[in-house]
C-alpha cells in the first residue's frame, strides 16, 4: 500500500465492504470499530482501508462543499491569505467565488470578535479619530485556544506568579510594499503585546498585534503616536482593571491581573511614543538628567557629554524630575521661551503632555524606568 496518500474512493468503498464481510468471519472485529482492532494482522489491514475510505469521503466533502466551506478549509493553511483563498476557489469554479467570505467576520473568523474601536483626540478641538484595536482579554482567549505553545507558556507564567503579570508593549513603525521603493502612504505604526514572565519572547508567536494605524492618521491626533499609545493603554487598563479570567480547560481557570506595563521600542519609537526629543535636544538620553549631546556639556557644571564612559557621574531621570520639567514647560509664557525649555529639558511639550508618562490614570502603570530601549 502506498504511504502518505489516500486510497481512491472506489477502492476504499470496496475495502469497507470487505471489512463488513470479514466481521462475520474473524472474531477479532466483534464489537469493535475499524480503529480499535486487536492483534489480527488481516483485520488490521482491513481496518486501515476502511479508515482511509472515511478520510477520502471527508476530503471529497470539502471539494464538493460550498464556497464558504472550501474557504474555511483553505484558511487552515497559514501561508494563504484570504485573497489567495478566493483566487484558489475562483480557479476551481471557473471564475466563480471571487468574493467568497469577503466580509471581515468571515475572512477573519477567529480575530474579528476581538476587534474594538478606539477614539483618540484630534489636533482640532472637539474632534476625534477612530482607531481599530483589539480587546486584550478576547485576544488572549482566542490565542490560547488557537496556539498550544502560547497556552502552555502563559499557563506556566500564571501559575508561577499567581496571575500577577507584567504587560510588555512594543511599538514600531513599518512600511508595506517593495523594500527598495516602499510607498510612504502605506507607512503605519503597530503596537504589539506580550508578557514579561513568558520565557519564549524571542518567538513571533508569543506577541499579539494590539493596534495598527497609518502614520497619516496619527499625524492628525493630539500628541501623535504618544497620544495614540496613551489612549490604547488607558483602554486596556479600563478593560482589565479587575483582571480577566482565562480558561485552560473545562475546570482549570486562572485570573490574570496586570501589575505594571513596560514600553519597549527603538530610539525613534521612544521619541514618538513619549515626547522625548532625542538627538534633536541638548539631552539625547531619556533616562539621564545630566548627559548632553557631544560637545554641549562644556561649561555646564556636573554635566557630561554622551561620549563619557563614567556611569557613576550620570544622574538618573526620575518621576519627580519629569513632573518638574512638565511644570516648567506648562508655565512658559511665550513660544520662544517654551522652545528654549524644550531643548534644555529634552521634551517636545505637545507630545510630552499627551504621552503616557504624564497621564494620571497610568501613573501606577507606566514610569520612566518602564521605558526600555530595544537594541535590535
Amino acid at each position: 500500500m502506498p504511504t502518505g496518500r489516500l486510497i481512491p474512493g472506489t477502492c476504499a468503498q470496496a475495502a469497507l465492504h470487505i471489512y463488513i464481510l470479514y466481521r462475520y468471519i474473524c472474531p477479532c472485529t466483534d464489537n469493535q470499530s475499524p480503529t480499535a482492532i486487536g492483534d489480527c494482522g488481516s483485520a488490521s489491514i482491513i481496518a486501515i482501508l476502511a479508515q482511509a475510505m472515511k478520510m477520502e469521503t471527508k476530503k471529497r466533502k470539502v471539494l464538493d462543499g460550498t464556497h464558504a466551506e472550501q474557504f474555511a478549509a483553505l484558511r487552515q493553511v497559514s501561508d494563504l491569505t484570504p485573497a489567495a483563498c478566493c483566487k484558489v476557489i475562483s480557479v476551481l469554479h471557473d471564475g466563480q467565488g471571487k468574493r467568497t467570505c469577503a466580509r471581515r467576520q468571515h475572512s477573519h473568523a477567529t480575530s474579528f470578535p476581538c476587534l474594538r474601536s478606539l477614539s483618540v483626540p484630534g489636533t482640532e478641538d472637539e474632534t476625534s479619530i477612530k482607531v481599530p484595536c483589539m480587546s486584550l482579554p478576547a485576544l488572549i482567549e482566542a490565542k490560547v485556544q488557537a496556539c498550544p505553545l502560547y497556552r502552555e507558556s502563559l499557563r506556566r507564567a500564571c501559575q508561577k506568579h499567581e496571575g500577577q503579570l507584567t504587560l510588555l508593549c512594543y511599538a514600531d513603525e513599518v512600511t508595506g510594499g517593495n523594500v527598495l521603493s516602499a510607498p510612504q502612504a502605506r507607512k503605519a505604526n503597530l503596537v504589539y503585546l506580550s508578557w514579561l514572565e513568558c520565557p519564549l519572547l524571542h518567538l513571533e508567536s508569543q506577541w499579539l498585534t494590539a493596534s495598527v494605524c497609518r502614520s497619516a492618521d496619527i499625524a492628525g491626533m493630539r500628541g501623535g503616536m504618544a497620544g495614540l499609545l496613551t489612549s490604547l493603554l488607558r483602554f486596556i487598563k479600563d478593560e482589565c482593571k479587575h483582571g480577566f479570567p482565562i480558561a485552560w480547560g473545562s475546570e482549570d481557570v486562572d485570573l490574570i491581573q496586570i501589575k505594571e506595563t513596560y514600553i519597549l521600542a527603538d530610539a525613534e519609537a521612544i521619541r514618538s511614543t513619549s515626547g522625548w526629543k532625542g538627538s534633536a535636544g541638548v539631552k539625547p538620553c531619556i533616562h539621564c538628567l545630566n548627559v548632553c549631546a557631544l560637545g554641549k556639556a562644556i561649561g555646564a557644571e556636573a554635566h557630561v557629554d554622551i561620549s563619557s564612559c563614567d556611569i557613576a557621574r550620570f544622574w538618573p531621570q526620575t518621576s519627580d524630575s519629569i513632573a518638574e520639567a512638565a511644570r516648567r514647560l506648562s508655565n512658559a509664557r511665550t513660544i520662544s521661551e517654551k522652545k528654549v525649555l524644550e531643548k534644555a529639558f529634552g521634551w517636545n511639550w505637545d507630545n510630552f503632555q499627551a504621552g503616557p508618562l504624564l497621564c494620571p490614570r497610568l501613573k501606577d502603570w507606566v514610569k520612566i524606568d518602564n521605558v526600555l530601549y530595544d537594541s535590535m
